[in-house]
């Protein structure tokens, strides 16, 4: 039997997500809301960590007891991002395949390769498939991923540590592809970057076709720069060198201001003279990017990158970007603040977070990730949610038991009192009754009365043929959504329609006489909005009978509470 290339099965995204990005230096949290067709941003943070066994565990704790509430988070389906220096993705090529064939050569493969590294065996991973491959006629190509899985339960320690389980795990940069959806349509299409500037290091992530196809760690980030304005400056005849605060504040103040701000100083030092202390570090990390973009070039069939954008706390750094897209001749820009998200809270709630942004891209990535794909959460953790949603459906169903018990007993005893007062009133008409002769004599008469009463009725209802037919006649052209409530045939004076009717006579004076009126009442249950339509309708087709002169509709009556509508209409026939 043939067999079909794999692909991915696309879920619905989930509705509520609290994303988590967890960095060796900070643990940043997102916590994400869909509402139809628009995304709000409910809560977000960022903490500083300065021990990762002990600060992290206490910051997921403040997270989830101080930050956002209980009844909020146990809602939220929770996502963890992280790094990893022993993240290994690439691009491989398999042929039609089934899923359970799939996963073991994705496993294998990575398993021979992190042994052959660092002789560890245990291997979490996960592909994306991106399309039939082009030089291999019937193979498929896929973005495969994975890691040792002893170090996902690192990962995790903070939070299993605080009795929390997350529902997905997930390498950060493999999440970067989230933010292509808020780039102009033909960059996400093509070839693009993200540049990701941390507090230690940075992550350079190429796409290709809206999915990652190659990265690299760069170890230059933005306390590099904080760092490198700390040195000594001798400047007419004095030694001038900034604290660490003092550094930070030029680093925010001024940026990059070598070329961007002649005769100004900081402090007494100028600022041309701050600014050489920091290029070394600018012209590591240009050199570092343009090699990647040359050694990605020359792996990718000579594929050039059309725009490069920056993102993390080091982003920020001013006149970064333009220094960058000088030195690379591509088009550098910090990564663009997606306009269809809004912050929950007042306007500037809004501005704060577009002012932050660029340190919560990462987080925000994250927290798009609303499905079960590209899971690298171990089984066990996998097992306790499938567990809590089999205890949940046992739970429904016990509830479901124990309400038709309770439905079931209450028709039971509603059953016997019923039966009970039918068995007390037959004994009381027992009693009173003189002898069961003379009721079975009674009952026999009644029984007489009753049939000659039905006999009489049927006579009129045959000899009466023009009822019969004016019945058969209402029951044919009265609207499916109109139940006939009542029914009269009677003498009434007629109504005349026009004012032209009413002149004739009393000009004539002569009285008209009483004419025979078929009066009709009408419901309905949950009437739709057009319902005077189909009123109007029924006239009509009365009208056009020819069984009557005029036929005159006497009331609507619309009730809001019950979402009923009733009416009244006199048909007069023809004399």
């Amino acid at each position: 039997m043939k067999q079909k290339s794999f692909t991915y099965q696309k879920e619905q995204p989930w509705p509520l997500v609290l994303g988590i990005d967890v960095s060796p230096t900070s643990i940043k949290y997102l916590l994400l809301r869909r509402k139809l067709n628009s995304t709000v941003i409910e809560a977000y943070g960022k903490f500083t960590v300065s021990d990762q066994e002990y600060d992290l565990s206490a910051k997921v704790e403040e997270i989830f007891t101080n930050i956002i509430p209980k009844s909020i988070w146990k809602k939220a389906k929770i996502v963890v991002g992280f790094d990893s220096p022993r993240l290994i993705v690439k691009r491989e090529s398999f042929p039609r395949m089934s899923v359970k064939d799939m996963k073991q050569a994705v496993e294998l493969g990575l398993m021979q390769q992190i042994e052959n590294e660092s002789g560890e065996a245990a291997v979490k991973c996960d592909f994306i498939p991106i399309g039939s491959d082009p030089e291999l006629k019937g193979n498929t190509r896929y973005v495969v991923f994975g890691l040792p899985e002893n170090e996902i339960f690192d990962k995790l320690y903070a939070f299993t540590n605080n009795h929390i389980v997350p529902h997905k795990a997930v390498p950060s940069i493999i999440t970067l592809s989230n933010l292509l959806q808020f780039i102009p349509r033909e960059e996400r299409n093509g070839n693009s970057a993200i540049l990701d500037i941390g507090a230690e290091h940075s992550v350079l992530v190429f796409f290709k076709d809206g999915q990652i196809d190659f990265y690299r760690e760069i170890a230059v980030g933005g306390d590099d720069f904080t760092k490198s304005v700390t040195g000594t400056i001798f400047h007419e005849g004095r030694a001038i060198q900034f604290s660490a605060e003092e550094a930070l504040e030029f680093k925010c103040k001024y940026g990059y201001p070598l070329g961007f701000a002649d005769g100004m100083t900081f402090r007494g030092a100028p600022l041309t003279e701050v600014g050489a202390m920091m290029r070394p570090v600018v012209e590591r990390l240009s050199g570092e990017i343009h090699r990647s973009l040359v050694f990605y070039k020359e792996n990718s069939g000579g594929e050039e990158i059309s725009s490069l954008y920056l993102i993390g706390g080091g982003a920020k750094l001013k006149h970064l970007t333009e220094v960058l897209s000088e030195n690379m001749s591509i088009p550098v820009s910090t990564f663009p603040i997606p306009e269809k998200i809004r912050v929950i809270g007042s306007t500037e709630d809004q501005k704060r977070f577009e002012q932050k942004f660029l340190e919560q891209a990462v987080c925000l990535s994250v927290a798009f990730e609303a499905s079960a794909e590209k899971n690298l959460l171990p089984e066990p953790f996998l097992k306790v949610h499938k567990n809590a949603i089999i205890q949940k459906y046992m739970a429904y169903a016990a509830g479901l038991v124990v309400l038709i018990l309770l439905v079931i007993s209450n028709g039971v005893s509603s059953q016997n009192k019923k039966l009970k007062r039918e068995v007390s009133a037959i004994e009381a008409r027992i009693r009173k009754s003189p002898s069961r002769g003379d009721e079975f004599a009674a009952l026999q008469k009644k029984q007489k009365e009753l049939s000659s009463k039905l006999a009489e009725l049927n006579s009129k209802v045959y000899q009466d043929s023009t009822l019969t037919q004016l019945l058969k006649l209402v029951s044919n052209v009265i609207p499916e959504n109109i139940k006939l409530i009542s029914v009269d045939l009677g003498k009434e004076d007629a109504k005349p329609k026009t004012s032209r009717r009413r002149s004739a006579q009393q000009k004539n004076k002569e009285p008209e006489k009483p004419k025979t009126v078929l009066k009709l009442g009408g419901w309905a249950k949950n009437p739709p909005y057009d319902i005077g339509v189909y009123l109007a309708k029924f006239v009509v087709e009365l009208e056009k009978s020819g069984y009557f002169d005029e036929v005159v509709v006497n009331e609507e009556e619309y009730v809001e509470e019950e979402n009923s509508y009733a009416f009244s209409l006199s048909a007069y026939l023809k004399q």
